[in-house]
C-alpha cells in the first residue's frame, strides 16, 4: 500500500466502522501530500484489516497482507514482514510500510500471523 505510512511502531488493526476508518486512513496517509482519497467501505458488509511494519532505517522493507482464512469462527490474516537481504541496494531514507485490505465482515475474532521474510537480491553489489 505505502512505504511512507504514518505508524512509527509495528501494529495491526481491525476497523469495523466508518469513523475509525476515517481516523485510520488519516494516520496511514499523514506523511503523504496530497493524501489519496479515502477508499469507500460498506461497513455493514465489510471490515478493513491494517498491518504496519513501523519505522525502518532504509528502503527495501515492506509489509504485505497475503491472505485470510476462517476456521472455527476465527479469521486468520497472513502477513509477510519483508526486509532486504545483505546484497540488496537500499536508499538511506526512513520508511514506515503499511498495508490494508477489505474483508467480508465476520462476527468472530481476527488474528494476524506475521512471517518475517528476507528478500534475496541476487543482483546486488
Amino acid at each position: 500500500m505505502t512505504i511512507f505510512g504514518g505508524y512509527d511502531q509495528p501494529q495491526t488493526l481491525v476497523v469495523h466502522d466508518r469513523d475509525t476508518w476515517v481516523r485510520t486512513w488519516s494516520d496511514i496517509q499523514r506523511r503523504v501530500t496530497p493524501a489519496p482519497a479515502l477508499p469507500d467501505v460498506d461497513f455493514s458488509k465489510d471490515l478493513v484489516v491494517v498491518a504496519s511494519l513501523g519505522s525502518r532505517p532504509s528502503s527495501g522493507f515492506d509489509i504485505v497482507l497475503t491472505s485470510a482464512s476462517e476456521a472455527n469462527g476465527v479469521v486468520t490474516v497472513e502477513v509477510q514482514a519483508r526486509s532486504p537481504g545483505p546484497n540488496c541496494v537500499v536508499a538511506a531514507v526512513v520508511t514506515s510500510p503499511v498495508d490494508a485490505a477489505r474483508l467480508t465482515r465476520r462476527s468472530g475474532a481476527v488474528v494476524f500471523h506475521t512471517t518475517p521474510v528476507v528478500v534475496d537480491c541476487p543482483n546486488g553489489p
